[in-house]
């Protein structure tokens, strides 16, 4: 699964850029049609969350729309490159910023993996090779064997026909499958770091950033953890 790390990130926009039966334009101009905001994104390792927005009397066009981006993407290469270098350009003018620099070096000093595991974090100059090295068909494959609506949660608030919504999602994921069984990438608190100071030096700027972490091994069913939050 390491090689699509990556194109796990570029997965929820291209998703999003146009399906099997529409282009990128006319998928924004059929979402504009129905009121509709609708965003995709990968909030961890392993899940992809998706958002919808639309008037009551829009919803039941829109939902079978948004089953057939989850579906029935259209992962144009041409798509992919202007992703690619957005991301590419984003990434390198973070390469001199303080605050960008902080945050990865905790990050990684707080995650200690070797370059195999996919919970390694790169450095900003390892994203971009990485960003790089990336295919259409990394995404094509992922999508088509890891992708699957067995197992989710979804939440609804506001105007809508609850019996309805139901039917409405069953009829999208019904048949959507995966031979990958699912299971959920462990993050475990690493408890026995040693504490120490890094200084990065960025001489072109004049801020200065102070970014500090530890970690905690807790849940957030844990009873402390709403107090932690609150203190934090």
């Amino acid at each position: 699964l390491l090689p699509y790390v990556t194109a796990a990130q570029f997965l929820p926009d291209l998703m999003l850029r146009g399906t099997k039966k529409m282009t990128y334009e006319q998928l924004q101009d059929r979402l504009d049609e129905l009121l509709a905001k609708v965003d995709i994104s990968s909030p961890g390792n392993g899940v992809i969350s998706v958002s919808i927005e639309t008037k009551r009397k829009y919803l039941d066009e829109l939902l079978p729309l948004v089953g057939e981006i989850l579906r029935e993407p259209r992962f144009d290469a041409e798509e992919l490159e202007v992703l690619r270098r957005q991301a590419i350009t984003a990434t390198t003018s973070q390469t001199k910023e303080p605050q960008a620099l902080a945050a990865v070096a905790v990050s990684r000093a707080l995650a200690p993996y070797d370059k195999n595991n996919i919970r390694y974090v790169p450095t900003l100059e390892e994203r971009i090779e990485r960003y790089k090295g990336v295919t259409i068909e990394q995404v094509r494959n992922m999508h088509g064997e890891l992708l699957n609506g067995k197992f989710g949660e979804i939440t609804a608030v506001g105007d809508f026909d609850a019996p309805a919504l139901e039917k409405a999602f069953e009829t999208i994921l019904s048949g959507w499958s995966s031979t990958i069984s699912q299971e959920r990438v462990a993050q475990p608190a690493i408890t026995n770091i040693a504490g120490k100071v890094e200084q990065i030096e960025t001489p072109d700027k004049a801020n200065a950033v102070y970014y500090a972490g530890e970690q905690i091994a807790m849940r957030d069913d844990h009873p402390d953890y709403p107090a932690l939050l609150i203190g934090n």
